[in-house]
């Protein structure tokens, strides 16, 4: 239009470019021409906003796709990212919860938060690729790949998850008191995050918490001011163990204060624990260093001991409980439902089957499935633990035909005569004549009807009589079987005298 105004004035010999009425007219139509296209640009991007969908429950299962494909690429490096970003974006609004508010520039710079804003770069470029008509939340996508990470870290857990998060309120200005911070070294100090959470994490939860996601092999303190390496394992078992096992030595050199063990302290590679870390283990803070004293600390430290005799998955469930209470903050009105089956590790099984029969013709089939188990070592250096597979064994056994002849038994019974006993009665006398007796013995009665072998004992008789030469008493008892003989020896001859 200016164009074509322009000709028409050259053509009638009318120089308008020289008029101030024609430069204002001019000017007036150029911000004319540029506010209406920049209107144009902002309707045409209101109504690409416009059409993007509410996610579903297919979406995140998508989402879940793609979240472990990234996490693939470095596990030992995004996991741990992941499930830090997690918890650190909960507590950065005036009401808790997943919002999205970590990419707000003042977020971003927060010391605490330091390392954290590649993760979420890489979070959001993963939504515009692959679901740029989907209404996903920043809030949203955050937890979800927490979820995801915790599950990827420790298979055998399922977290539970809701969507549809509201998005960030962008004039609401950061809890700074409240936020994370690696600086608190007590229980008390914790005490305005829990207000700030709603009281529904305990000191008890974030003990948990800590073990368990510092435990995740390959978590580091870097480039948040601190350095150095918390597990080289993942097992929240193996972090508690490492802490109560090892000694421990603050430092300041090239680092915020934090604990290490072993003779040197080595940015990259030695193993470190922050004070927030030490809080529930005071037993096992160096001498000179800030500790809690308190019972509840000391409560704490002794219910985390309690797990190093314990198989891992016991820890492993209680840190599923508390970071699904964690996640339950600020939720969505939209329950996520896996399609997922168990992701239990297993190990491959090999069925072994031996055929052994007998001679007497029976067949004996043995079936087992092997499994293989790494359990933990006493000294906790390796903590990889395979759940076996259930051992099958199936016998087929031919049942043996066994056939005895009846034995026959024919045994004559006994015949067995007890002699009759009686009473023999004999008169002796002295050879001086000077005293007399009588001896009374009890003998069986002679005859054919005299039992076999020896005849049971007769109850013992005692008769007395009177010694002469030793004036004593002596004694006669009939027991004494052998006597028999020789005593009716002498009745006879004294009859036949």
């Amino acid at each position: 239009m200016i164009l074509i105004l322009e000709f028409l004035g050259q053509f009638n010999g009318v120089n308008l470019m020289a008029s101030v009425p024609w430069l204002a007219c001019r000017n007036f139509l150029k911000n004319m021409l540029k506010s209406l296209y920049l209107f144009t640009i902002l309707s045409l991007s209101v109504s690409a906003q416009s059409v993007k969908t509410p996610v579903t429950n297919a979406d995140f299962i998508d989402l879940e796709v793609k979240i472990k494909e990234f996490i693939a690429g470095k596990p030992d490096r995004r996991i741990p990212l992941l499930v830090r970003n997690v918890f650190h974006d909960l507590f950065l609004q005036k009401k808790a919860g997943y919002h999205g508010c970590i990419m707000k520039s003042d977020f971003v710079e927060n010391l605490e938060n330091g390392g954290l804003a590649g993760i979420n770069e890489n979070l959001s470029s993963l939504i515009s690729t692959n679901f740029a008509d989907k209404a996903f939340s920043l809030g949203d996508v955050i937890a979800f790949s927490g979820k995801v990470a915790v599950e990827a870290a420790y298979p055998c857990l399922n977290i539970d998850f809701k969507f549809n998060r509201s998005p960030c309120v962008e004039d609401e200005p950061v809890i700074s008191n409240e936020a994370p911070s690696a600086f608190i070294d007590s229980i008390e100090g914790l005490e305005g995050m829990f207000k700030y959470l709603g009281n529904d994490i305990t000191a008890e939860d974030m003990a948990i918490l800590f073990a368990g996601a510092h435990g995740i092999k390959g978590a580091r303190a870097g480039p948040s001011g601190w350095f150095g390496v918390f597990a080289t394992v993942t097992s929240g078992k193996n972090f508690i163990a490492k802490t109560f096992s090892s000694i421990w030595k603050g430092t300041s050199e090239r680092t915020l204060f934090q604990f290490f063990t072993g003779d040197t302290f080595n940015r990259e590679s030695s193993i470190i624990r922050l004070p927030s870390d030490m809080i529930f283990y005071p037993s096992k803070v160096p001498k000179g260093s800030r500790k809690d004293d308190s019972a509840q600390a000391t409560n704490i430290e002794n219910v985390l001991r309690g797990f190093l005799n314990q198989d891992r998955t016991v820890f492993d469930k209680r840190f599923e409980q508390a970071f699904t209470k964690m996640l339950r903050i600020g939720n969505g009105d939209q329950t996520f439902v896996s399609n997922k089956t168990s992701q239990c590790p297993t190990t491959p099984t090999t069925t072994r089957t031996s055929t052994r029969t007998s001679t007497s013709g029976s067949t004996l089939t043995l079936s087992s499935t092997s499994f293989s188990s790494t359990m933990e070592t006493t000294d906790v250096s390796s903590t990889s633990f395979v759940r076996p597979t259930d051992t099958t064994v199936t016998n087929t056994v031919a049942p043996p035909t066994n056939t005895f002849a009846t034995p026959t038994n024919t045994v004559a019974p006994p015949t067995t005569t007890v002699a009759t006993l009686h009473t023999v009665s004999s008169t002796m006398e002295t050879t001086d004549g000077s005293s007399t007796d009588t001896v009374s013995f009890i003998g069986p009665s002679e005859g054919p009807g005299y039992p076999i072998g020896p005849p049971p004992p007769p109850p013992p008789t005692t008769t007395f009589y009177v010694d002469p030469e030793k004036d004593l008493i002596a004694t006669i008892t009939s027991s004494s079987m052998p006597l028999f003989p020789a005593l009716k020896m002498i009745m006879a001859f004294i009859l036949l005298i």
